[in-house]
C-alpha cells in the first residue's frame, strides 16, 4: 500500500476549522498567504510520501541494532533524516535569527503529522 499525504484535507482544516484563515484576516501571519501555507504542507507531504513512507518496510525487516555499544539504524534512515534536516524541517518553529522559519505552530503540527503518517517511527 502506498501512502498519499492528505494535504488538501489538512489545508481545509487549517484554514477553516483551526481558524488560520480568520487569524490571517486579523493580521496574524499576514506575510504568509494561503498559497505559501499550501506550498509548505505540500512539500512536507511529498517528503512524507516519497522519502519517509518507503522506510517502513525496511525498518520492519531490519530494525535498529546495538553492536559493540553503537546503535545502527536500518538502511536509508540516516540519509533520509539528513535530507529532512538539510531541507530545514527541523527548524520550522525557530526564529529567523537562529536559522529558523518562524512558522505558526499549527503549520508545524500538520507537517509533523504528515511525517508521522509516513512513518510513526520516523515522526517520533
Amino acid at each position: 500500500m502506498t501512502y498519499r499525504a492528505p494535504v488538501a484535507e489538512m489545508l481545509f482544516t487549517l484554514e477553516h476549522a483551526a481558524g488560520l484563515g480568520s487569524a490571517r484576516q486579523d493580521g496574524l501571519y499576514a506575510e504568509l498567504d494561503g498559497d505559501t501555507f499550501a506550498a509548505i504542507l505540500e512539500e512536507a507531504g511529498a517528503f512524507a510520501s516519497e522519502k519517509i513512507a518507503p522506510l517502513n518496510p525496511v525498518g520492519d525487516r531490519q530494525g535498529c541494532r546495538l553492536v559493540n555499544g553503537r546503535v545502527s539504524t536500518p538502511a536509508g534512515w540516516t540519509e533520509t533524516y539528513r535530507e529532512w534536516a538539510a531541507a530545514g524541517w527541523n527548524s520550522t518553529l525557530a526564529g529567523e535569527t537562529h536559522g529558523g522559519q518562524e512558522l505558526p505552530a499549527a503549520v508545524w503540527a500538520l507537517a509533523r503529522e504528515l511525517w508521522s503518517q509516513g512513518s510513526i517511527a520516523f515522526g517520533l
